[in-house]
C-alpha cells in the first residue's frame, strides 16, 4: 500500500515528506519543518537536501545521520521506482 504522501509530484514539500517517511519513519516526517534546502526537527537542523530529478537527495546531520544515509542509499532506487509508477496514474 502506498504512503499518504506518495501522490505529491515535482519539487514540493509533500515530496520531501514522502521520502523522509520512507527513509526515517513517520515520527520524523510528522515532526519536521521543511525549508528551502533544509529540514529541521524540533528547530534543530536535521538534514539538507538538493533536488535530483524531482527526488530530494538528503545529507543528514546529527547523531543518527549515518543510519539515515545508509537507509537512503539502500532504499533510493526502490522508492524512486515506486514513485514513478504512482506518478503515471
Amino acid at each position: 500500500m502506498p504512503s499518504f504522501w506518495s501522490h505529491y509530484k515535482g519539487q514540493s514539500i509533500g515530496r520531501v515528506l514522502h521520502f523522509l517517511y520512507h527513509y526515517c519513519n513517520l515520527h520524523i516526517a510528522e515532526n519536521v519543518t521543511v525549508g528551502d534546502g533544509e529540514v529541521r526537527l524540533h528547530g534543530d537542523l536535521f538534514a539538507t537536501y538538493v533536488w535530483e530529478d524531482d527526488v530530494p537527495n538528503f545529507m543528514f546531520v546529527g547523531e543518527n545521520a549515518g543510519t539515515y544515509q545508509i537507509t537512503q542509499t539502500r532504499r533510493h532506487h526502490e522508492i524512486v521506482k515506486e514513485s514513478a509508477v504512482l506518478q503515471e496514474t
